[in-house]
């Protein structure tokens, strides 16, 4: 783990894992609103919204090229 060429690898996977969580969670909604669970869907997508923009928080404000060797090692 004190290779940059893992964190940098890790980074791209953060904009794949939000949409890899936003996309199918447009389908739960139609089935639940299929189904007459809309609200429950709703707020359920809404905390994945949520948390999808954290992860984008900590994409955006991640430097890779200020981590140094000493901040890989600890």
């Amino acid at each position: 783990m004190n290779d940059q060429r893992f964190y940098s690898f890790l980074q791209k996977q953060i904009l794949l894992m939000i949409g890899l969580s936003l996309i199918p969670g447009l389908a739960y909604i139609f089935l639940g609103w299929i189904n007459g669970v809309v609200v429950p869907a709703l707020i359920w997508y809404m905390l994945m919204v949520l948390v999808s923009l954290f992860g984008w928080r900590l994409y955006y404000h991640y430097k890779l090229d200020q981590m140094g060797d000493a901040s890989l090692k600890s």
